[in-house]
């Protein structure tokens, strides 16, 4: 690249992830993509002096024909189109922020619950012809 930029993309799982670098020499990019694993790497490369953006997976370009899904392929193909510079970077939010983010998301999620498990039940009584008239009613 004659930019002399070192261009390398992360496919970041829990346990484990890929590398894939772009080009030989110069200053270090390197990106992956947002998920489950939070923006904790994002933060520790940051307090390293590394630049390491994360980018949108949903704004991340991915061919139609492209059905096989690999770490390697993966790696490689965000370091090419953060190259290209075709990547939507996000903003890495404060730990505070992510953490009621997560609060947010898991309270969401546990009311979702709660609605289905009502719904279950009311089924399971209607199919027994046992009518519930609810709280509140006489």
């Amino acid at each position: 690249m004659p930019d002399g930029i070192r261009r390398v993309g992360l496919d970041v799982h829990a346990r484990e992830s890929t590398v894939a670098i772009f080009d030989q020499a110069g200053e270090v990019q390197t990106v992956y993509e947002a998920g489950p694993t939070g923006y904790g790497l994002a933060r520790r490369a940051r307090a390293e002096g590394i630049e390491l953006g994360v980018c949108a997976p949903g704004k991340t370009e991915r061919p139609p024909a492209d059905r096989v899904k690999t770490d390697k392929r993966d790696a490689i193909r965000l370091a090419r189109l953060l190259a290209a510079g075709e990547l939507t970077l996000v903003t890495i939010p404060t730990v505070k922020r992510e953490q009621l983010r997560d609060l947010v998301r898991c309270r969401e999620d546990i009311r979702l619950d709660l609605m289905r498990a009502r719904n279950r039940i009311g089924k399971f009584l209607l199919r027994r012809e046992t009518y519930w008239d609810g709280p509140g009613e006489t």
